[in-house]
């Protein structure tokens, strides 16, 4: 995403627009004149709103690209990646696992928790997994399911995992990092944190251990998502200090949800071994662009919003009235013509970010 963002309050937002046209016909009759000072007292007061919104986000995302770039220099992200990647690699000979096993059972899982929790965000709709247990060595399919098959913890919580019942390196490892890599996760809303072997793309760690978790982002089954694209874009970085970034889209391990990253290359004692990547938190930009929902008292009244969109013309936060009322805004969306494939996504996913599209004088200006 563009930082200087598309950021679109409008100069008079589509949903505000009706309320100010009325009061200025119905003020034009009584005062003459007055509908012009009102017109230009509203559009001044949302000018305003719009580069103070402008400003904090572009805030926020230089915050993330501070925090991802101290946090890729500190030793010990440079140590843990360094050690958990070979500990990750040696996994299944050290712990003389049973193979088969572990990818039948990883099998079971996607075809079924994942597929049921993933149809309960997409209107029933079931998943095309490409084999993900096929493309998994051995120590990256016994990795994937201990923490995430045969984790005793539900879909959701499966970083609450955080020592595995074995004697392994990487389970030392994993305990000794995990709390670091979780309390970061935690304390700034990341949805996820990832440390990526830069040789072979594997995700030698994950907090949140989505399916994503063991992949390989050069070969394996999300190497052409935004996550391996960000990691291929980081690991083309030379020197310490800068970050790539990705747009929002759909990503499956994530049911489908919109995701972003952004990624840096980790260095160790001179050289590059891989990348630190944070999966961008939909809440904190969010709570940026709606003022923690305190709409009325930023001067948006009853029907005012301001809300991102990309260069596609697509939204990429969330619409003022979809979190008002949900129902509300669907009846909306019918009324007014929306394709019925926008709905039906709105309906079931809950969300318009990458959805619903934004064709209008404001958008096109931004």
């Amino acid at each position: 995403m563009n930082i200087a963002t598309k950021l679109r309050v409008g100069s008079l937002l589509l949903a505000l627009i009706p309320a100010i046209i009325v009061g200025v016909v119905v003020g034009w009759t009584a005062t003459g004149m007055a509908d012009d000072a009102l017109h230009h007292e509203a559009k001044a007061r949302l000018t305003m709103l719009r580069e103070s919104r402008s400003r904090q986000i572009e805030n926020y995302f230089s915050t993330m690209h501070e925090q991802l770039v101290v946090t890729a220099e500190t030793i010990s992200t440079q140590r843990a990646l360094n050690a958990l990647n070979q500990a990750f690699h040696e996994y299944a000979g050290e712990t003389l696992t049973d193979s088969d096993a572990d990818r039948k059972s990883l099998a079971s899982f996607y075809s079924g928790p994942f597929s049921a929790e993933f149809a309960k965000h997409n209107g029933g709709s079931v998943p095309q997994l490409p084999d993900i247990e096929k493309q998994l060595g051995d120590s990256a399919a016994a990795l994937q399911q201990r923490f995430i098959s045969g984790s005793p913890h539900p879909l959701g919580k499966k970083d609450e995992l955080i020592v595995l019942a074995d004697d392994s390196e990487y389970a030392r490892l994993h305990g000794m990092f995990h709390k670091t890599f979780r309390g970061l996760q935690r304390r700034f809303g990341y949805y996820d944190v990832f440390l990526v072997d830069g040789e072979t793309g594997d995700v030698i760690y994950s907090v949140f251990k989505e399916i994503d978790y063991a992949t390989s982002l050069k070969t394996g089954p999300f190497a052409q998502s935004a996550l391996g694209r960000v990691f291929a874009s980081a690991m083309a970085i030379d020197q310490p200090g800068s970050t790539a970034i990705t747009d929002f889209e759909r990503y499956l391990p994530s049911f489908d949800g919109p995701a972003a990253f952004m990624g840096a290359p980790v260095f160790y004692k001179g050289e590059k071994i891989g990348a630190l990547i944070f999966q961008l938190p939909v809440s904190r930009i969010q709570d940026v662009m709606t003022g923690h929902g305190q709409w009325q008292q930023d001067g948006l009244g009853q029907s005012g919003e301001s809300y991102l969109v990309g260069a596609d013309g697509f939204m990429r936060s969330e619409s003022r009235f979809l979190l008002e009322d949900k129902q509300g805004f669907v009846d909306l969306l019918k009324k007014t013509g929306a394709p019925s494939q926008v709905i039906e996504d709105v309906t079931n996913k809950g969300t318009v970010i990458g959805i619903q599209s934004v064709d209008s004088p404001g958008a096109k200006a931004a």
